[in-house]
């Protein structure tokens, strides 16, 4: 990069479990180390346990799969001193949230933030145990295996405060997660024939409705009801149950959505890339893993394809692009064959 001015990639794939975000993670503490000095590696490196804890989950065949694929760019400066980084995220599982296969686990950070509460959050965040709410015991797995989830909440304090999230922006976020959480445990009653439903008055609802910042009634009905414009006229109709409760888990993982994409704007803003970009920069590109599980969805179609393609790339630069060197030498690629050392030895030496 410094030697010639052109940018650097690195691009890590593999299937679940193959070591891909261990690796993101050891490239860029190599390269934080190389162009270190300044501060600014501390703050990139600890990106990693933020993003960690709000996109990785523990799925069947990996206890810290990430869900969401993410382009790291990393700034030099004439000098090779790390200036300022960016991060760029894309498809993030948000099916994951509300609903997944048994034995997994949905997004880290709850289940931390269920374990590691100061007292104080706890209580303003009206919060519970992580066994009380329905998104996140439906899978029957609450803990990973030689993983502290208090630990862990603890870490990701630290690191959203080198990161430079103001307590005030931690809180917003712990609140959203809290949303999420009672959401799941807001239920309905069918009223009629029809099957139409209305909100049941219990504690999910209400406490929602608070950490939201709205009143009872007007979460009922976002809820269970839909606007319908029919020319000048709006009629409102009731949902359905299978409506109502798709409507619910949308807003739950509409929100959480939301939430990822502004932690990563907050990131992003605290590391300066606005006025510290420059032409040199290493891209370390993390992609999520290959899965197949017994019902996939499209959000696995679109990773699982994500991966093909990737492969398929690869396969090409490294394999058909050399085959096309062979054919423009005047070289048969089909007719080379070495069948040890000594072959390739005397080929050489004919060859001088």
């Amino acid at each position: 990069m410094l030697r010639d001015g052109i940018n650097q990639s690195i691009i890590i794939s593999g299937e679940s479990g193959a070591g891909k975000t261990e690796t993101a993670k050891i490239a860029m503490q190599y390269l934080a180390a190389l162009g270190g000095a300044n501060g600014m590696e501390s703050e990139v490196l600890q990106t990693n346990v933020i993003l960690e804890a709000l996109g990785n989950a523990k799925t069947s065949r990996n206890d810290n799969s990430s869900r969401f694929g993410k382009l790291i760019e990393m700034h030099f400066s004439e000098t090779g001193k790390i200036c300022g980084a960016k991060i760029q995220t894309f498809l993030l599982e948000k099916s994951r949230v509300v609903r997944r296969a048994p034995g997994e686990r949905s997004y880290h950070i709850f289940y931390q933030l269920c374990s590691g509460a100061s007292p104080l959050h706890r209580k303003k965040l009206l919060l519970r145990d992580a066994n009380y709410y329905n998104y996140l015991k439906q899978s029957a797995c609450l803990r990973i295996d030689g993983v502290d989830d208090a630990k862990r909440f603890s870490s990701l304090l630290g690191a959203l405060d080198i990161v430079q999230i103001s307590g005030e922006n931690q809180m917003e976020l712990f609140s959203m997660l809290a949303v999420v959480l009672w959401l799941g445990n807001i239920s309905f009653s069918v009223i009629d024939n029809e099957n139409h439903v209305e909100v049941d008055s219990n504690e999910g609802l209400a406490n929602a409705a608070k950490l939201l910042g709205c009143s009872v009634p007007q979460l009922v009905i976002a809820l269970s009801t839909r606007k319908i414009q029919a020319g000048k006229e709006n009629i409102v109709q009731r949902l359905t149950l299978t409506q109502a409760l798709d409507a619910r888990d949308a807003l739950a993982k509409s929100i959480y959505a939301h939430l990822f994409d502004w932690i990563v704007e907050q990131i992003n803003h605290s590391l300066g890339t606005g006025r510290q970009r420059t032409r040199r920069s290493i891209s370390i590109l993390d992609i999520y893993g290959f899965e197949s599980f017994n019902k996939n969805g499209f959000e696995q179609f679109c990773i699982n394809y994500a991966n093909e393609r990737l492969q398929q790339h690869f396969n090409r630069h490294l394999f058909k692009l050399e085959q096309e060197e062979y054919l423009d030498d005047g070289i048969d690629w089909a007719s080379v064959e070495f069948v040890d050392n000594a072959d390739c030895l005397s080929l050489f030496e004919k060859s001088l």
